[in-house]
C-alpha cells in the first residue's frame, strides 16, 4: 500500500512539474526529455529501495549507472533534467535539501553528429523520386531540412500559413516560443509548392506536414520517414538532427557570417555556432596548417 501511495504522489508531482515547465516556456522536446529523466530516476529509486527524499549519494549512484549504460549525451541530459527537477521540488517546499545542489553536471563532451555528405543528400533525394503523395512529401521534407536545418520540433510545428513562397520564407517558432523567419531557396520552394498541391483536399489540419491519411506528423513520425529514406538510399546513421549540422556546415563552408547563422538557426550564443560548424572548421584548420606549417615554412638551412 505504501508503494502504491508513493507511486501516486510521484505521478502527481511529475504532472505539476510538467505544468510548471510549460508555464516557463520550455520547448515540448525539453519537457519530454526532463519528464523521461525523472521517470527513469523514480523507477530506479523504487527498485533500489532508496528513501524519499533521497540523499546526494543515492542520486549520484543513479547518474553513475546512467553514464555506464547510456550514451554520453543521454547521461548528461539525465543530469540536467534531474537538476531542474530537484530544484523545483525544493522551491515548491516538497523537499528540504536539493541532493544535486553541489553536484556539477557531468563533464561530458557533447557528441556532435557528422553532417550528411553531398552524395548522401543526393542519394536521399533520388530515393524520394516519384509522383505518389509520399514521394512528393518526402522530397519536400528532405529539401526543407537540408536548406533550413530546422529542429525536429520546429519542423513538426510548422503551419501551412507559415509558408510564404512569394517571400521565399517560413515563419518558425523556436525554443521558448521565439519566432524567426527562415529563408528557403528555389529548390526547396519548388518542392514545397509541389507538396502543397499534392496535399490539397487530403487534410483539413492547419499543420503543414501530414501523413497520407491527413494526420499531422509528429517528431517520431518524421524520424521514421527519414530512417526509411536513408535505408532506401543506403545512408548510414539516419537522424533528423543531422540535417541541422548539415545546413550549418554547408553555409559555413560558403563563408556565411556567424551572426547570420545565429539568426537563421535560432542560436543565442556564438558558442552554439562553433559547436554546429566545428566539423568543417577542423577541416579548414588542417588545410590551413598544410599551407602554413611552421616547420615546412622554416628555412632550416638558413643562418
Amino acid at each position: 500500500m505504501q508503494v502504491q501511495q508513493t507511486t501516486r504522489i510521484d505521478e502527481l508531482l511529475r504532472r505539476s512539474f510538467t505544468i510548471w515547465l510549460q508555464a516557463s516556456g520550455k520547448a515540448p522536446t525539453t519537457i519530454k526529455r526532463y519528464d523521461l529523466a525523472v521517470r527513469q530516476w523514480q523507477d530506479y529509486a523504487e527498485q533500489a529501495g532508496f528513501p524519499s527524499p533521497p540523499t546526494r549519494e543515492h542520486v549520484s549512484e543513479f547518474l553513475a549507472h546512467r553514464r555506464r549504460t547510456q550514451a554520453a549525451n543521454t547521461a548528461r541530459n539525465d543530469h540536467v533534467g534531474l537538476s531542474v527537477w530537484f530544484k523545483w521540488l525544493r522551491e515548491e517546499g516538497e523537499i528540504r535539501d536539493n541532493p544535486l545542489e553541489h553536484v556539477p553536471t557531468s563533464a561530458v563532451q557533447m557528441v556532435t553528429p557528422d553532417p550528411y555528405t553531398p552524395d548522401e543528400i543526393r542519394a536521399m533525394l533520388r530515393a524520394c523520386q516519384g509522383r505518389s503523395f509520399d514521394a512528393i512529401r518526402n522530397n519536400a521534407i528532405v529539401a526543407v531540412l537540408v536548406d533550413t536545418g530546422l529542429r525536429s520540433s520546429e519542423f513538426c510545428s510548422l503551419l501551412s500559413d507559415d509558408v510564404e513562397l512569394r517571400a521565399e520564407s517560413i515563419t518558425v517558432r523556436g525554443k521558448g516560443g521565439r519566432e524567426r523567419r527562415v529563408r528557403i531557396g528555389s529548390h526547396a520552394q519548388l518542392a514545397v509548392d509541389r507538396y502543397l498541391r499534392a496535399r490539397r483536399g487530403r487534410s483539413t489540419s492547419p499543420y503543414l506536414w501530414v501523413s497520407r491519411v491527413g494526420q499531422p506528423l509528429t517528431t517520431s513520425g518524421i524520424f521514421q520517414i527519414i530512417r526509411r529514406i536513408c535505408r532506401q538510399a543506403g545512408v548510414a546513421n539516419p537522424g533528423v538532427h543531422r540535417f541541422r549540422h548539415t545546413a550549418a556546415t554547408l553555409m559555413a563552408e560558403a563563408d556565411a557570417d556567424d551572426s547570420d547563422l545565429m539568426l537563421l538557426f535560432g542560436w543565442t550564443t556564438h558558442s552554439m555556432a562553433m559547436r554546429y560548424t566545428k566539423y568543417r572548421a577542423q577541416e579548414r584548420a588542417l588545410r590551413a596548417h598544410r599551407r602554413f606549417s611552421p616547420m615546412d615554412n622554416l628555412d632550416t638551412k638558413g643562418k
